[in-house]
């Protein structure tokens, strides 16, 4: 007998981030005795793959959520709860990602079908904590705003209606069993990365003569721990370069300008192809407050980068001192060891990088999957 899962995955599906992460892991939970269909409400054609049920699959591109979009998202999501419903057996699996509505966790739930809902971040309430914390150390107001009582509330409903959660990395498990998610409920798992999207065959030769190049991929935000990074980087004053690729989060240009203008810092915005900025890398970084289990993290493994993270940053992939070094976030003395202890030592590098590199075949998505 097939069973079948069907995961309900709310925003456009586009060759990016989460959508992408939702596709591999779609495609590969076919095996044996298991098929699986993903549900979303649009699809780009880069994206598309037999599995695939788009709501309106007539639309070649992912619909943006913004404001001005919202007469053709709106009725796009409505028609894809309505499909999903409708498509689903009572002998099926169903997996929700976040935002779900709760009356389709109710109405899922009243026909006894199995529900097992994405957490892919922290919950949502231990993340609120750990950015409201942040955001005070600087002494500001927290503008995420996203996370509201009323966000709490969903998130806390949904996972009570769910049967199990699915868990990327220890700090996620670890938020989850802080607001009573007893550990059986827990699906301990992580993600991957995808040789089709992480080119892996050419790294160049690199000459230490000018220092290391030290890369950071994501928001260059608060919530990443940038602002923590640029003053480790200044204060460690390593020969080299530090290269921030992702949008500034206005915070960060505004209390960190000084360290952002420095020679040595380099903040090109977001970048298209962003397997050269690993490639040409000597030290990959991610000091990150919250996450999940950050993809970059996988990729950097992948192109044989040694790392130098956070707890959060190592998502449960990364191994204290096999890998590369975890330190924690506000220990910014210990990351002004650690950057000079690295920069030193290419030797150390090399070890790290090796091991990166190995590390990182344990999870592409074949294997995760």
């Amino acid at each position: 007998m097939t069973r079948t899962i069907r995961m309900l995955f709310p925003d456009p599906c586009a060759d990016m981030g989460i959508a992408r992460t939702a596709l591999s892991t779609c495609s590969h939970l076919g095996g044996e005795g298991l098929e699986a269909f993903m549900h979303v409400p649009t699809a780009a054609q880069a994206v598309r793959a037999p599995f695939l049920r788009p709501a309106l699959p007539y639309v070649r591109f992912p619909i943006p959520w913004e404001p001005h979009f919202r007469l053709i998202a709106s009725p796009a999501r409505a028609r894809l709860y309505r499909r999903f419903e409708a498509a689903i057996a009572d002998d099926d699996i169903a997996y929700l990602w976040s935002t779900v509505p709760l009356e389709t966790f109710q109405r899922l739930r009243e026909r006894g079908i199995p529900i097992i809902r994405e957490k892919f971040n922290c919950h949502v309430k231990a993340a609120r904590d750990i950015l409201v914390e942040a955001y005070d150390r600087l002494g500001v107001a927290c503008p995420d705003t996203r996370i509201s009582e009323q966000t709490i509330a969903y998130e806390r409903q949904s996972l009570s209606m769910s049967d199990f959660v699915s868990s990327p990395s220890p700090a996620v498990t670890e938020s989850l069993a802080a607001e009573g998610i007893a550990p059986p409920r827990i699906i301990e798992t992580s993600y991957g990365w995808d040789r089709r999207h992480v080119d892996i065959s050419a790294r160049p030769r690199r000459d230490d003569d000018d220092g290391i190049t030290v890369v950071f991929v994501g928001a260059v935000c608060v919530r990443k721990g940038v602002h923590l990074l640029l003053e480790a980087w200044a204060r460690a004053g390593v020969r080299g370069r530090l290269v921030l690729c992702g949008a500034v989060e206005p915070i960060i240009a505004d209390r960190c300008a000084e360290a952002l203008n420095r020679p040595d810092v380099f903040a090109p915005g977001r970048v298209k192809d962003v397997g050269r900025r690993y490639a040409s890398a000597d030290l990959f970084v991610l000091p990150s407050l919250e996450e999940g289990s950050p993809l970059v993290t996988y990729e950097a493994l992948a192109f044989g980068l040694p790392v130098l993270v956070s707890p959060m940053g190592a998502g449960g992939v990364v191994r204290n001192d096999e890998e590369g070094l975890i330190r924690e976030p506000y220990d910014t003395d210990a990351w002004i060891e650690a950057l000079r202890a690295l920069a030193a030592d290419g030797e150390l590098r090399r070890v790290l990088g090796e091991a990166a590199r190995r590390r990182a075949e344990a999870f592409t998505w074949d294997r995760v999957g």
